[in-house]
């Protein structure tokens, strides 16, 4: 039986490729996030486990507000910051 894709419920645990899939990026970014301790994350045995209102709190930490030209306020992900 195949698994539903997208739709996840409050409370739900997702894999790393269903986290992937909610935060709407690569499976191997997530890798990269949880390896640089910047994803929330727990482990199942060897596996590992995210749930999803720890992923809601994260990009709502991760979201800055801006002001356009015209004056009015818009809501953005934080820009990627370059590492040497």
């Amino acid at each position: 039986m195949k698994k539903k894709a997208s739709g996840a419920k409050p409370g739900e645990i997702m894999t790393a490729h269903g986290a992937a899939e909610y935060l709407n990026c690569h499976v191997g970014t997530i890798y990269r996030l949880v390896r640089a301790h910047k994803l929330p994350v727990f482990r199942l045995g060897s596996e590992l486990r995210f749930r999803q209102a720890d992923l809601d709190r994260w990009i709502d930490a991760h979201t800055i507000v801006l002001e356009d030209e015209s004056g009015r306020t818009r809501r953005r992900t934080r820009p990627k910051t370059k590492s040497r």
